[in-house]
């Protein structure tokens, strides 16, 4: 939407707020989901399952789960509670990095203790694998946003909704 206004098509304030509301929504959604499974698995004393989080809990793991829950859910939260912040694409853009950029290091943090149970340290390979994936997405990305996907709307109609 951001990429959207700064190229000078219509982005209205209600389709920003709509934005702000709908990332809220995941933040959300995103802590009750993982919550929920660590409030199960602890509470049920799941040997079996238990195992997965034991990595993450130590050999420095525990701090990246810790920014994760401040910078994932916290920080985003309490800033995507403002109205203003969710009316203007300035604000919301570094909200929307923020998670983004966690959310990366959220998979980091899934894959790698188990690969790596003696504690955390970023290799070589992570950072190819990341910078490789990453120029992928933003390849096919930027192929398809030279494409027209959908019709424009006639001239002078605005679109309509909620």
């Amino acid at each position: 939407m951001t990429a959207l206004a700064r190229a000078g098509l219509p982005v209205t304030t209600k389709q920003l707020h709509d934005l702000g509301n709908l990332l809220l929504a995941f933040v959300i959604f995103w802590i009750y989901v993982s919550f929920g499974q660590f409030l199960i698995i602890w509470s049920g004393n799941l040997p079996r399952e238990i195992s997965w989080y034991l990595p993450r809990s130590a050999g420095g793991w525990q701090y990246i789960a810790v920014a994760l829950a401040t910078l994932q859910f916290l920080i985003p939260f309490f800033l995507l509670l403002s109205r203003a912040r969710k009316q203007h694409a300035r604000r919301l853009l570094p909200v929307a990095v923020m998670i983004f950029s966690t959310n990366v290091i959220e998979v980091f943090w899934l894959i790698v203790p188990s690969l790596r149970p003696t504690g955390f340290h970023v290799a070589w390979l992570d950072v190819v694998a990341f910078v490789g994936l990453g120029g992928l997405w933003v390849g096919a990305f930027l192929g398809f946003s030279k494409r027209q996907l959908a019709a424009a709307l006639p001239a002078g109609k605005e679109e309509t909704h909620g």
